[in-house]
Formats: structure tokens, C-alpha cells, sequence
């Protein structure tokens, strides 16, 4: 009988033990700290902006991404939309058969795809403070001065004539002004779109800061999240080094198909 007491004692003893051990061991295991939520959390964001991925996007967002990217696409359109008609232009133009709405739908798609050619980053800073993080990193991103330049560069190709060009881009009448502005999404469209060309980058590294808030079990983003991106990740410049030689390799190319274009349509008369 004593036996019996002293291995049922020696049982629950052991048993206790190991409780008090698997106890311990989850106090001392690894946990995600907040900075490595938010990085975390950061890394999906960018990853579904520049790379076009999905994975934890949802847990950021609250939306899928497929479902997430055209709501984006739609509130782009009615901003720009909205724009247009602050500034006065005429979203048609019967007088020459010009309609905005179609063509800067393509825009706007456009626009994120290009964003996406960006497609590296690094992110050099993560701190957070309360339910707010703030997330620091680097990318090479968009050159806009070029990008308008490779598209006066084609408007003086297909109108022959860089004068006719720019003064067109400048007039006020407000006709000539709703018109051009159509034809320059158009250009976009075709240039980077139909063309294929790659969007000009600067060449140089650019620090973008981006806040996320803490909602539940991860730090969070908003479309207004996204805008911010779309702004902060081109700059008003033209290319440089690499990125100069490369847009002038590409824009070249397609020049020169236009200018072929435009030969064919001469012998065709």
C-alpha cells in the first residue's frame, strides 16, 4: 500500500513538474514584437503596391486585394474626373469625337502598373509608438519631368513639328485645351501602354514615410495610404545615369516606329 501512495506521489509529482516546465518554457518563447508586426505589416503594403502581391494584404486592408484595387481604380477615376472639371475642361469634345471617361480609365490602370515597374524597395526604419507606426524606405522612383517629356517627344513626332507641339500644349482656347488634355492621357495610354515602353525612373534613391494605425491584430492602411504612395513615389525630374540611358534607348525605339508609321501613311496617299 505505501508503495502504491508513493508511486501515485511520484506520478502526480512529475506531472506537476511538467506543468510548472511548459508554463515556464511559454513565458521564455519567442513572441512578435510590435516592431516586427508593423514591418511585417509594411512588407504586404508594399509588396501589393510595387510587386502586385497579395499575400497579408488583406490583413492590412480588410479587403482582398483584387477587390481593394478596384475600388482604388474607381476613386482615382472620380478624383481626376473631378479635376478635369475644376480646371474648366470639357470631358467631350464633339467637335473632334474626344471622350475623357474611357481614356482615363485606361489611365488610371495604367498609372498603377507603372507604379509597379518600381518593384524594389528597402525599408530602412520602423518605430512605433501607441497604435502608429511609422515606416521609413527607399525606392528609385517614377521621373515625371521625363515621362512629359518622352510624351511631347511624341506629340512633335506624329504632328511632325516640335513647335506646333508645345504651342498646342499651351493654348487656352478652351476647345484646343479640353482637347489637348484628352489627347495627352491618350498619349500616356499609347506610349506606355500600347508601345510598352517602360516609365522613365530617376536613378537616384528617394525616402518615402508611410504611417500605419493598429487595429485589432495588425497596423492597418486606408486607400488614403495608397494616394499618398502615388504621389510620393515619382518625382519632378528627368532621368539620370542608367535610368537616362535606358529611356533614351526606349524612347528612340518607339520614335522611330512612329516616324516609319508616319512614312507608310505617305506612300498609302
Amino acid at each position: 500500500m505505501k508503495m502504491r501512495k508513493k508511486s501515485i506521489i511520484s506520478v502526480i509529482a512529475v506531472m506537476v513538474l511538467s506543468v510548472i516546465l511548459v508554463a515556464c518554457g511559454s513565458k521564455t518563447g519567442k513572441t512578435t514584437s510590435e516592431k516586427d508586426l508593423a514591418k511585417q505589416d509594411a512588407t504586404a503594403t508594399l509588396n501589393y503596391f510595387y510587386k502586385g502581391k497579395s499575400a497579408g494584404f488583406k490583413d492590412v486592408s480588410g479587403k482582398d486585394a483584387s477587390e481593394f484595387t478596384d475600388d482604388l481604380l474607381s476613386s482615382l477615376y472620380d478624383k481626376k474626373m473631378k479635376e478635369a472639371k475644376d480646371d474648366g475642361i470639357s470631358t467631350k469634345v464633339d467637335e473632334v469625337d474626344l471622350d475623357l471617361s474611357p481614356v482615363l480609365k485606361k489611365w488610371v490602370k495604367l498609372r498603377l502598373e507603372n507604379m509597379r515597374q518600381i518593384d524594389k524597395y528597402k525599408i530602412t526604419s520602423v518605430k512605433t509608438k501607441g497604435k502608429t507606426a511609422t515606416i521609413k524606405f527607399t525606392i528609385d522612383p517614377l521621373a515625371d519631368t521625363q515621362g512629359a517629356n518622352n510624351l511631347t517627344n511624341l506629340k512633335a513626332h506624329i504632328l511632325q513639328d516640335t513647335e506646333l507641339a508645345l504651342m498646342a500644349g499651351s493654348s487656352t482656347d478652351p476647345t484646343v485645351k479640353s482637347g489637348m488634355y484628352i489627347i495627352n492621357f491618350e498619349l500616356y495610354n499609347e506610349l506606355y501602354g500600347d508601345h510598352a515602353m517602360k516609365y522613365p525612373q530617376y536613378g537616384k534613391d528617394k525616402t518615402i514615410t508611410m504611417t500605419m494605425t493598429k487595429k485589432g491584430d495588425h497596423y492597418t492602411i486606408t486607400k488614403d495610404t495608397i494616394y499618398d504612395l502615388i504621389k510620393d513615389s515619382s518625382v519632378g525630374e528627368y532621368s539620370t545615369g542608367k535610368d537616362k540611358k535606358a529611356n533614351d534607348k526606349a524612347i528612340d525605339r518607339v520614335l522611330k516606329a512612329v516616324d516609319y508609321d508616319n512614312e507608310q501613311s505617305k506612300d498609302d496617299k
